[in-house]
């Protein structure tokens, strides 16, 4: 494989407020695996490599008052500049941290949620190790080169009911079709085996497969679920974790737009779990052109249906069972193949993302834009050891500017685009965060600014399509965090929020829209 596709370019790499300050390649997961180690997972040629590192979990206090007269340990660091978050404390383990933020809600009367707490308390251990360790996902790697493994279930439904339960004796999984991107493939029958066995067979396949990264549609809100379920019921262990660990999941909630998602949250030790589904749903909020977020709907949109692409009624799959298994099959193998091509549309950028932000892969797409921008301002500033701003209180927005300059039919145009002209506007008529002491707003703004036009140039060149595809994932990437900079401006948890140069008011609009106007002119 070429360089080309194996590395980010220097003029990309070298930038490690955007990508990080470890360049450790090959990263592939990274879990807590006690109270004071985390376990990494590398790529090693086509082996899984395993190392244990140490782990100093932290949290930012307002002075030293906070913790004064705790009876824990903790390394407590002086942090520079005038941030209201101006100490670092780093705790030897989990527990004297969880002590101390106990002790600090005690004695301060604050929740680590209220806005005037003065301490700030990350409650995700693997977001604290990747702020202070400056390590990101999948460097030096391709998309193409994750293991990933497509999952998808067939039900049975009870005659006088109209959508399976797995709580119900007689309902259970019929099919489970499994590929991955090697190409193999493999359905499990429940003609051939009792459910039992069938889920023995899943735990066997995934761990003698041992994916990456574990793709569905519709994993978190109906497949896991009936999984989990019936695993139960059996008493069989989902043990598919890296570590031999049972599949895990809690209750949780994600804004998509204008809409509240409730959904379980599944996790897998070592490994990743992408839902298509949910992919879907951000690739619409951009371009509002799903008619449904139906696997077979979405397939067809992508135009990657097959032609003898097998289709069942959702309310037939029992009938096919009971009369046409073999159908039925075919059907559900159909299914993670779509899943599969999909997940490659849709997955390449938040590959890409993995490699910038300190957060998982699986993460990447369940935390909005402007969260994953200010981890990036938390990450320098603790690199740099500077102190931290406190968000300020929120107020009610607007969105984007927008203008009609001219009416009417413009004649003999060939082309007609600009370039990145908001992230310009904000460049050179200073419409920058005031609390960002070290300037990082304005110097990532203006790589990523460059790198996208770059990126873009590098996707028109390529000559092989792994490389294409990168290149456009990186290019698309930065549009989509160069778009997000003014919005970050104007949300209310961002450490470096300025309601002043964000969205806000009508002044605030008209002069943005002044600015625009004398950038076009």
């Amino acid at each position: 494989m070429s360089a080309q596709k194996h590395h980010l370019p220097p003029l990309f790499q070298k930038n490690e407020v955007l990508f990080g300050h470890d360049a450790t390649p090959g990263l592939i997961a990274c879990e807590i695996a006690g109270d004071d180690s985390v376990k990494l997972f590398s790529r090693d040629g086509d082996a899984t490599k395993i190392d244990i590192v140490s782990f100093q979990p932290l949290m930012l206090l307002e002075g030293d008052e906070p913790l004064a007269g705790w009876k824990g340990q903790a390394k407590i660091e002086k942090l520079a500049g005038s941030g209201a978050f101006n100490r670092l404390a780093l705790f030897p383990n989990l527990k004297q941290l969880d002590d101390a933020k106990a002790y600090l809600q005690q004695k301060t009367g604050k929740t680590p949620s209220a806005g005037d707490a003065p301490y700030w308390y990350f409650s995700d251990p693997l977001q604290q190790f990747f702020l202070l360790s400056g390590k990101t996902h999948f460097l030096g790697m391709t998309f193409r080169e994750l293991k990933r493994m497509q999952l998808d279930i067939e039900t049975y439904c009870q005659a006088g009911f109209s959508f399976p339960n797995p709580a119900r004796e007689t309902d259970r999984i019929t099919a489970i079709a499994l590929s991955d991107s090697s190409g193999w493939e493999r359905l499990i029958s429940g003609k051939e085996f009792s459910e039992a066995e069938m889920l023995k067979a899943l735990v066997k396949e995934i761990r003698e497969r041992d994916p990456d990264v574990i793709e569905g549609h519709n994993l978190f809100r109906f497949d896991l679920e009936y999984i989990e379920a019936r695993a139960k019921r059996h008493k069989i262990s989902l043990d598919f974790g890296r570590d031999g660990s049972r599949l895990g999941g809690h209750a949780s909630r994600m804004q998509m737009a204008e809409r509240s998602i409730s959904y379980r949250k599944y996790e897998i030790f070592g490994r990743h779990i992408i839902d298509t589904w949910i992919l879907a749903q951000h690739y619409d909020v951009a371009t509002r052109e799903l008619e449904s977020f139906g696997l077979k709907d979405i397939a067809r949109h992508f135009g990657i249906a097959g032609d003898n692409r097998t289709y069942v009624p959702g309310d037939k799959t029992s009938w096919y069972f009971d009369h046409d298994p073999d159908t039925l099959f075919r059907y559900a193998l159909d299914d993670v193949r779509e899943t599969r091509a999909i997940a490659e549309i849709l997955s390449p950028s938040y590959f890409v993302e993995a490699q910038i932000f300190p957060f998982s892969y699986q993460n990447i797409p369940l935390r909005g834009n402007a969260t994953k921008i200010d981890a990036l301002f938390l990450r320098e500033y603790l690199y740099q050891r500077h102190s931290v701003p406190r968000p300020d209180a929120g107020r009610d927005v607007v969105g984007g500017f927008t203008d009609m300059e001219y009416q009417g039919t413009a004649n003999r145009v060939l082309h007609c685009d600009v370039t990145s002209l908001y992230p310009s506007i904000m460049l050179v008529y200073k419409y920058l965060p005031k609390k960002d002491q070290l300037g990082v707003f304005p110097g990532l703004l203006s790589d990523l600014r460059a790198f996208r036009v770059k990126a873009k140039e590098l996707a028109r060149d390529a000559k092989e399509e792994e490389g294409r595809i990168y290149f456009n994932a990186l290019q698309s990437t930065f549009k989509i965090l160069i778009n997000s900079f003014y919005g970050y401006l104007g949300f209310s948890m961002a450490h470096f929020n300025d309601f002043g140069k964000g969205p806000r008011a009508d002044p605030v609009r008209g002069r943005m829209a002044q600015g625009k106007r004398r950038q076009d002119h």
